[in-house]
């Protein structure tokens, strides 16, 4: 497939994450997809179910989610994704630290995310995104003091 091919690819995943549709995680995440992700890198998590689950938890803490993709660049069967996130937390949500009750807050934050496509589908994925920003929006640990 052609760099244009892969990142039209990226652009549907941030399409699927602002409509909800879990079908289409059918047809762009492969049977064998693997997710590393935020010092998994050991126990790797994978497949098209594991993504739905993630999606509809994801959903359920902020359904008002939006993405968007700030910069794409691809080289060959990788594309690099720099991504905005918004919403509010009108869910529990499931931190390092422990539960954390819904907020009702406003939430934003960034990402980077490398996509290995193949045969039109996210074979793998290697995501960093700012959770301590995004924890410390939703009050589950402290703010530096200024």
């Amino acid at each position: 497939m052609s760099t244009e091919e892969n990142k039209a690819v990226a652009r549907r995943i941030i399409e699927f994450w602002n409509g909800g549709d879990l079908g289409v995680l059918d047809e762009i995440i492969a049977p064998d997809y693997v997710r590393h992700w935020h010092g998994t890198a050991a126990r790797p998590k994978s497949g098209p179910e594991w993504f739905k689950q993630l999606a509809m938890h994801v959903r359920a803490v902020i359904p008002d989610l939006r993405f968007t993709a700030e910069d794409l660049l691809a080289d060959g069967d990788k594309v690099v994704m720099y991504y905005t996130g918004t919403g509010s937390q009108q869910g529990e949500y499931a931190s390092m630290w422990g539960p954390v009750p819904p907020t009702g807050k406003k939430v934003a934050w960034t990402g980077i995310t490398i996509l290995r496509v193949a045969d039109g589908q996210i074979a793998e994925e290697w995501l960093e995104e700012d959770r301590l920003g995004l924890y410390q929006q939703m009050g589950a640990i402290p703010s530096p003091s200024r």
